[in-house]
């Protein structure tokens, strides 16, 4: 038991030195330039590229389906004024 404290225990500092580590270089602004111009703005445009034709073919449906429910409801009123007209 002892010595799966001490494991745990080591295992806890190493772990944690590491993070530290990673910390100190993702606060290194060459590497943050870096990372976000081989990594981030090549990702975000191949997502771009990709999305956007389904971006603007979502955007045409809800389009049309406004277009025709204000045109349903339009045809409604009219039906509905030729009744009370007669």
């Amino acid at each position: 038991m002892e010595c799966n404290k001490k494991t745990n225990d080591l295992l806890r500092k190493v772990t944690n030195r590491f993070i530290d580590m990673i910390v100190e270089e993702m606060n290194n602004e060459e590497l943050k330039t870096v990372i976000r111009k081989k990594l981030i703005n090549p990702l975000l445009s191949m997502i771009y590229t990709e999305v956007y034709p389904y971006l603007y073919g979502l955007l045409l449906i809800v389009i049309l389906i406004l277009l025709f429910t204000l045109l349903t409801f339009f045809m409604f009123f009219i039906q509905l004024f030729k009744r009370t007209t007669k």
